[in-house]
């Protein structure tokens, strides 16, 4: 998505910053894989989950009041809360 907000959107790519937010797995071949290099802890969920995007959300709005977050890959339930 961000070579489309650069590409058609005209903003210059030096203002977009991707960010993965790594909340855990459950899957447990990944937690065994030693390559893997995401979280090996149990994935969060529920008030976890929403307190890590909320602090999230909070850290950024401070960083930059008028920051663009674009969500993406978020379970409907999760995306409706954050809407």
């Amino acid at each position: 998505k961000i070579l489309l907000y650069s590409a058609i959107g005209g903003v210059s790519p030096n203002q977009l910053l991707p960010i993965c937010l790594d909340v855990g797995t459950n899957n447990e071949n990944l937690i065994n894989n030693p390559k893997y290099r995401g979280s090996k802890r149990p994935r969060a969920t529920g008030r976890e989950y929403d307190e890590f995007l909320r602090e999230f959300m909070e850290s950024v709005k401070k960083w930059r009041p008028h920051v663009f977050v674009q969500f993406e890959d978020f379970a409907n339930h999760n995306a409706f809360v954050l809407l």
